[in-house]
């Protein structure tokens, strides 16, 4: 069972992208992603910001290019447990 913080970045990931599968999300990238880009990018860490109540700055957002680079983002940030 994943835990409430994967389940919150989760749901953020299916808010953005309606189309990606449950199975698709923990794999999700840029280079694998048709619909992630730089719009799609700023509305998923909007949300991201305001779910786990950080701030990511504009930098940061073309850095973590992957599901899994955001969630060791946020687990270094202490946000995912």
């Amino acid at each position: 069972m994943a835990s409430e913080s994967v389940e919150r970045l989760n749901r953020c990931f299916v808010a953005v992208f309606p189309g990606i599968g449950q199975n698709e999300i923990e794999t999700a990238s840029t280079d694998n992603t048709q619909e992630w880009d730089s719009i799609a990018t700023v509305m998923l860490f909007s949300l991201i910001s305001q779910e786990f109540g950080i701030k990511i700055l504009p930098q940061q957002m073309f850095e973590l290019k992957s599901y899994s680079a955001i969630h060791a983002f946020l687990t270094e940030q202490g946000k995912m447990i």
